[in-house]
């Protein structure tokens, strides 16, 4: 779950980038005749434009090519929640292995668990 939030980060900066620009484009136009507006649109640089547009459809890419990915693959969390499993010990005090806990029946039910 953390890193499904580390993920959305990027994006809630872009988004909140793009909300900033266009908050301001509209407070600094709302005094602006629509053809004022106009001239100071074609004296900004066409490279800026264009490299603003570039990075967000870059960045709506990589957004969905990661989400896709990521759909791709699953994963498993073994959590032991008791104390002596901090020390690699079952509960009645004898040493444990991480192949007795994913052996092929665990495997297999957690496969058909987990569909």
């Amino acid at each position: 779950m953390f890193s499904s939030i580390l993920r959305l980060i990027p994006l809630a900066v872009v988004g909140l980038m793009l909300l900033v620009a266009v908050i301001t484009i509209y407070a600094r136009s709302k005094h602006v005749t629509r053809s004022e507006f106009l001239k100071m649109y074609k004296r900004v640089r066409p490279l800026t434009v264009w490299v603003l547009i570039f990075t967000v459809v870059l960045t709506g890419v990589f957004a969905v090519c990661n989400h896709v990915k990521a759909k791709q693959h699953m994963t498993a969390v073994v959590a032991l929640n008791y104390s002596e499993a901090s020390q690699a010990q079952n509960t009645n005090g004898t040493r444990f292995n991480m192949t007795e806990i994913i052996c092929d029946e665990v495997v297999e039910r957690a496969i058909r668990l987990g569909a």
